[in-house]
């Protein structure tokens, strides 16, 4: 969570955006690996606000 509210772009977060979400919802929502290497590893989505502040929206295991 601190390279998350530091940065959301470390390189260890592998920071994309769900681009499947985004279609879905008509909203940039982004993802970041919260563990790696890990079977059923969580992931965190969240939103940029207008101020570039970020928005959690959930946190969700990886599916299979």
């Amino acid at each position: 969570m601190r390279f998350l509210s530091e940065n959301p772009r470390h390189p260890s977060l592998h920071t994309h955006k769900n681009q499947k979400l985004s279609n879905l919802h008509k909203l940039d929502i982004f993802q970041v690996y919260a563990q790696n290497y890990t079977p059923g590893a969580y992931r965190i989505f969240f939103t940029y606000s207008a101020k570039d502040e970020i928005t959690i929206t959930s946190i969700e295991t990886h599916p299979d």
